[in-house]
């Protein structure tokens, strides 16, 4: 793990170089997390199953594996490895499941016509999202490495509170 004061329940990150650089093994490997977490079975959050979102086949794997190993490059539009994602998928349920634990920090957020809520392991700087219809859905899970990025849910966690807060 790369933080000290991460916590106990976290597994360690899954680096390419556990694999010799073979990108192949390495994305099976990841996909036999996603699948075992999110296919074979589901988490569960706030009293309801979370399945994975977008179960669309692209090169023979659902889409929303690749929304949580990969990002879209800006000047192609194409979906690129982000090895940061890649490294942290097994901790995507484990945060869905340890939410409501102090160090995930969880609010939900409208986004057009849905309401998404936002799991993020501050310590680590990995943000989950679900979306909520009828049951909850992985929408994706992002390490969040632009200090600007971090504020802004940082500030919008806050305001969450904020309104939650009980008055005394």
């Amino acid at each position: 793990m790369s933080n000290p004061q991460s916590p106990t329940w976290l597994t360690p990150i899954i680096e390419l170089t556990e694999f010799s650089g073979n990108w192949n093994r390495y994305n099976d490997h990841l996909f036999s997390i996603f699948k075992k977490d999110f296919i074979d079975s589901q988490p569960i959050f706030h009293g309801k199953p979370v399945f994975m979102g977008n179960p669309a086949l692209f090169n023979g794997k659902p889409e929303c594996f690749w929304h949580v190993t990969s990002q879209k490059d800006k000047q192609t539009g194409e979906r690129v490895p982000n090895l940061r994602r890649c490294e942290r998928v097994a901790w995507i349920r484990l945060i869905i499941e340890h939410c409501g634990n102090p160090e995930v920090w969880e609010w939900p957020k409208q986004h057009e016509r849905d309401l998404r809520h936002n799991l993020f392991l501050e310590k680590e700087n990995f943000l989950v999202v679900l979306i909520e219809r009828k049951k909850f859905y992985l929408v994706t899970a992002i390490y969040i490495n632009y200090p600007h990025t971090r504020k802004r849910l940082e500030s919008e966690y806050q305001k969450h509170c904020a309104k939650t807060k009980p008055a005394r």
